[in-house]
């Protein structure tokens, strides 16, 4: 493919004169005006391709940041979904502690026990019975609460209540006053 021409070329460009010719005043008119033509195209064809190229470069940081959100969106989800699993072992764990500490009690506190009577052991059984489905309330709705929590954000004004375990003579103490307090009722 020959080479373009430039408005130099046009400008440049002279023809041998022969008689009965084109006016050589029109075609140099016509010349000069074909090289500025020429000239500006030549400008906006470089603007044009600079132009292209800031395009393509950010065309390039697009997709590079697409790449990027999509892999942070993937990291997310991966980090939500194992906060999500280990949330759900804490509380099963939780949940069994509890279950194997209350039969511990049960059991320590029925070999401390001294031999009750039918009705004596009825209140208890209801006293305890009691206590347990109460505990077991405030059990179910601390894991409720620890499920909805958004581990992302910092807690604003909670307050987590501290509570110290119960020795087992605390427990044989109270146990035993509440059926007392309930005959007195």
């Amino acid at each position: 493919m020959p080479d373009l021409l430039t408005a130099r070329d046009v400008e440049s460009k002279r023809f041998s004169k022969a008689m009965r010719g084109y006016s050589a005043t029109e075609v140099d008119q016509f010349l000069d005006q074909v090289a500025e033509d020429i000239q500006k195209y030549c400008v906006q064809y470089a603007d044009l391709e600079r132009y292209a190229a800031r395009l393509e470069d950010k065309i390039r940081e697009f997709e590079s940041l697409k790449e990027t959100l999509s892999g942070t969106l993937l990291m997310a989800q991966k980090t939500a979904d194992a906060k999500e699993e280990a949330a759900n072992r804490q509380s099963e764990a939780i949940i069994l502690e509890a279950k194997s500490k209350a039969e511990q009690i049960i059991q320590e506190a029925n070999a401390k026990l001294p031999p009750l009577t039918p009705e004596e052991a009825a209140l208890r059984a209801k006293s305890v019975a009691d206590a347990a489905a109460n505990w077991l309330d405030e059990l179910l709705i601390n894991i409720a609460e620890h499920e909805s929590l958004d581990y992302d954000k910092p807690l604003q004004g909670a307050e987590v209540k501290q509570t110290e375990p119960r020795t087992n003579e605390q427990t044989a103490t109270a146990t035993a006053a509440k059926p007392e307090s309930s005959k007195e009722e």
